[in-house]
């Protein structure tokens, strides 16, 4: 995964019925840590029409704060459902 600075971590992988590769984990974001996926073809090569440019990051708690992805699960319809935790900074 790719992150603004510093240390990314991906945590959890899952293959989609077209055998996209999804990682999630966490990616440095000024000084925080945000939840983050990345799409990659079945070659690895980044999915460049997932998210922004094959990226996607989000702080899903109030103001400041760092977010852990513990795990990925694909809906049948290929949605992604994401779980992780969140805490101050």
């Amino acid at each position: 995964m790719a992150a603004n600075v510093g240390l990314d971590l991906a945590e959890s992988v899952v293959v989609d019925r077209h055998e996209r590769i999804l990682a999630g984990g966490s990616a440095d974001a000024d000084g925080r840590f945000d939840l983050a996926l990345a799409r990659h073809r079945p070659d690895g090569s980044l999915n460049r029409r997932f998210g922004v440019a094959g990226k996607a990051l989000a702080n899903v708690g109030p103001d400041s704060t760092d977010e852990g992805l513990a795990g990925l699960a694909l809906q049948p319809d290929g949605r992604i459902l994401a779980g992780g935790s969140t805490a101050a900074t």
